[in-house]
């Protein structure tokens, strides 16, 4: 939670009443905060600092969580790259086999 807590307090700075009008009640920021934390405490204070860093960078509004996570160095236990499975090689006569298949099918 402490990565979170300055986040916060540092997105207070940056964006001011932008920030800080989105948490109506007490109840709200804690929630905000344990939202977060459940999120960006995978990663170190260093990666955090820099989306930070990209935050003023980039946007003109607080970004949602979604959005700083975007910001985040990939390859960490939140951005896992998709890795295409290899495709299946079949005959001629397999396929073949297929296309007589579905046109019975069709008939």
């Amino acid at each position: 939670m402490k990565f979170v807590n300055q986040l916060f307090v540092r997105f207070s700075s940056i964006y001011g009443h932008l920030w800080s009008s989105r948490f109506q009640s007490a109840d709200m920021l804690q929630a905000a905060k344990f939202e977060w934390a459940s999120d960006i405490n995978k990663f170190s204070g260093n990666d955090i600092a820099m989306a930070i860093e990209q935050c003023k960078k980039r946007f003109s509004k607080p970004p949602s969580l979604t959005e700083f996570m975007l910001l985040l160095p990939s390859g960490s236990v939140c951005h896992k790259e998709y890795i295409a499975l290899p495709q299946k090689k079949s005959s001629k006569a397999f396929a073949q086999s297929h296309r007589e298949k579905l046109k019975e099918l069709l008939r």
